[in-house]
């Protein structure tokens, strides 16, 4: 009760106190508009939450469709599709910074990994899925393509894919009915808090593996790099390519500021319990932009606490993928594709970057 009287008293207050205030939950500084995917991806934007008019979060098809409208100056993606679409398709967006890093684990009803082969039926999300004809490794998301090649190398496995949802909320509800086109899941890569949710929701379920943990193992024994990678690039935060070019010295401090509260909100969560992050949430879902109960359950910040608390970070990274240090993409895609393992496209040209990424 203590927590929803702060939450509460700050919703009141945050008219009269600046967006510095310790006690602005919600800010709204925005005058440009926000998409993010539902699910774990949306949360570092969530301080933005109260800003109905210029925030949405909608399914991974809607922030696919923003790069092609020009609703939307700022969208969350999968890293290795929004790339593509900007040296592919020429959509007016750059990468202005990554949001999240090695957020997939391997479930199963199935202990462990033993049952998963040729014939085992595995499923997974992938961003706006339906919108690509080709689903080779070009037009998938990172992390499915780690998967691949972990279980490739590590296994000796040629692990296939049967089955692709849009959004993790989707493969979720497959989940919990535990067959997909009529067949029972055997396997299924998925993000956190959904597997959070999904042990809660139904204790046969385990976590079979940590995709980031095996695919640091992996590229170091693969040779991919001599070290091993401690975690895998996975989706980034896009803005319009007007940002670089702006005169407006007004438009340039709201680029600046709503950049630099991005990067701290994540470093935030990285580093800390994610304590302000469960109030921004809840004052997301008492504005009805974000159905905490719907898509985690009725003890949501319990799983938060879970997924989000630094102590439970692998290599630096939390549960849910957020990480406040760069990997070097130009160096990732150059290992991905000198050992061929197909793990993005090619190589990202130096004008897919923002000026504002660093």
């Amino acid at each position: 009760m203590n927590k929803l009287k702060f939450i509460f008293s700050c919703l009141l207050m945050s008219a009269t106190v600046s967006a510095t205030s310790s006690c602005s939950v919600v800010q709204k500084a925005l005058e440009f508009k926000v998409i993010a995917p539902q699910g774990g991806d949306a949360i570092s934007l969530m301080c933005y939450a109260e800003d109905t008019e210029n925030f949405k979060i909608g399914s991974t098809s809607d922030c696919y469709d923003a790069f092609f409208s020009s609703e939307y100056d700022v969208i969350i993606f999968s890293l290795n599709k929004g790339i593509n679409l900007i040296q592919e398709n020429n959509v007016p967006f750059k990468l202005a910074m990554m949001n999240t890093y090695g957020n997939a684990y391997l479930v199963s009803k199935y202990e462990d990994d033993s049952q998963l082969d040729s014939n085992s039926i595995v499923v997974t999300y992938d961003y706006a899925y339906s919108k690509y004809d080709s689903h080779d490794y070009d037009n998938l998301d990172v992390q499915n393509n780690v998967f691949k090649y972990c279980y490739n190398i590590s296994h000796n496995n040629n692990t296939f894919i049967d089955g692709f949802f849009e959004d993790p909320s989707e493969e979720y509800n497959a989940l919990l009915e535990g067959n997909y086109n009529g067949q029972p899941i055997d396997y299924a890569l998925l993000p956190e808090p959904y597997v959070s949710k999904l042990v809660n929701a139904d204790p046969d379920y385990h976590i079979v593996e940590n995709i980031t943990s095996l695919f640091t193992s992996v590229s170091q024994e693969s040779g991919l790099t001599d070290d091993g990678y401690s975690h895998f690039p996975q989706t980034g935060i896009f803005v319009r390519d007007t940002w670089d070019s702006s005169d407006d010295d007004y438009m340039i401090d709201l680029y600046d500021n709503f950049i630099e509260r991005s990067g701290y909100f994540i470093s935030n969560l990285e580093s800390a319990n994610a304590s302000r992050a469960y109030d921004y949430l809840y004052a997301a879902y008492s504005y009805n932009q974000y159905d905490i109960e719907s898509y985690f359950g009725d003890n949501y910040l319990d799983l938060y606490e879970n997924v989000l608390d630094g102590d439970t970070a692998i290599n630096g990274v939390n549960a849910c993928g957020f990480c406040s240090y760069n990997v070097d993409l130009d160096q990732f895609y150059l290992d991905s594709t000198e050992h061929g393992a197909y793990l993005t496209n090619g190589s990202i040209d130096a004008s897919t970057y923002s000026d504002y990424f660093e």
